[in-house]
């Protein structure tokens, strides 16, 4: 396989996980919030969402650090 195609999908798909690791991390917020403001056990659980977040943050950071390397490196195809 091409390893610009390879760099691209890593590019734009860290760009995506990125996304849904602002989202994530924006549900754990207001779960985070919401339980330490008024004391709701039901919202505790929304405060998960912060890890998952964090954890979809590393992995953006990486796919986009490995593509962002693969797009340097890789020799331009002739297409």
């Amino acid at each position: 396989m091409n390893p610009q195609r390879i760099a691209r999908f890593l590019l734009w798909g860290g760009l995506a996980v990125f996304m849904f690791s602002v989202a994530s991390c924006g549900v754990g917020c207001v779960g985070a919030a919401d339980y330490a403001f008024n004391n709701n056990e039901e919202s505790e659980e929304l405060a998960g969402a912060m890890a998952i977040g964090v954890l979809l943050f590393i992995i953006s950071i990486v796919m986009v650090f490995v593509g962002a390397i693969i797009k340097a490196v890789a020799r331009r195809s002739t297409e």
